[in-house]
């Protein structure tokens, strides 16, 4: 990722909702398959929860951040193994971030997008369809970081 783009919760009610997601998302009822991701903090060392919307593509799973370089992307980025947590089930894992230019990159993206879209739209640095040209995927790629999920004991590369 070679920008600092970063879209910050607009304002007391965007808080709110997302602290309902992490909420239902804890109790296995996240909307349209939202989990929580647990991360330790880089600096406070601090357990931190945020919810998330993995998407999976080809069988494998992908974590995407359309707000930009967020704190989790900071603090995953720097972690040996964060957690997904939906109800009773918690997996831990390990989040491996893909190159912009990888190829899978823009097929997680437009996937994220077409499944996601109507609530991650405003986020991204451009407006995207699941029907927009690879290059203009790309191009967002630039300063929307996609993470490989890979689970913890699975020896796998990004």
């Amino acid at each position: 990722m070679t920008d600092t783009r970063y879209v910050e919760p607009a304002g007391p009610i965007e808080g709110a909702l997302n602290r309902a997601v992490r909420w239902f998302s804890d109790r296995g009822m996240g909307p349209a398959g939202a989990q929580t991701l647990e991360v330790t903090g880089r600096k406070t060392g601090a357990l931190q929860r945020i919810p998330v919307n993995p998407v999976t593509v080809g069988g494998a799973e992908y974590l995407v951040s359309p707000r930009g370089l967020t704190q989790w992307v900071r603090n995953v980025r720097v972690a040996d193994h964060v957690v997904l947590r939906s109800g009773r089930t918690v997996r831990a894992v390990t989040a491996i971030e893909l190159d912009p230019g990888d190829d899978r990159a823009v097929a997680v993206l437009r996937e994220y997008v077409r499944r996601w879209g109507w609530e991650i739209g405003r986020f991204l640095p451009s407006p995207l369809s699941a029907d927009s040209a690879d290059a203009d995927f790309r191009s967002a790629l630039d300063t929307v970081p996609v993470f490989a999920v890979i689970p913890s004991g699975t020896a796998a590369s990004a």
